[in-house]
């Protein structure tokens, strides 16, 4: 298993989800792959993951122009994570 920080690096970049706003359920199992989501985490775990990909795209988002593409390709990106990490963390029981 890799840190959260060369997690989030490979996951950065290595994928882009096809269609703006939406994860195919392929998509999905790749993030869970890319953050070993599926290996026993932990509630505690799940958001401290989730904290740490938030602060790590804010700062990049700090680098882009808004009116970018790039910078809504990283917001779509940050979107789709943090859902599929929630998911992951109601599906334990915790609230989301």
């Amino acid at each position: 298993m890799e840190t959260n920080f060369q997690m989030l690096k490979r996951l950065y970049r290595e994928f882009k989800p096809e269609t703006k706003g939406f994860l195919s359920g392929n998509e999905v199992e790749k993030i869970e792959s890319y953050l070993y989501l599926n290996d026993r985490r932990d509630i505690l775990d799940l958001r401290n993951l989730r904290d740490f990909i938030v602060m790590y795209f804010g700062q990049l988002k700090r680098d882009c122009d808004r009116a970018s593409e790039k910078f809504d390709d990283l917001m779509d990106l940050v979107s789709g994570v943090t859902a599929v990490i929630d998911r992951h963390i109601f599906d334990l029981g915790g609230e989301v």
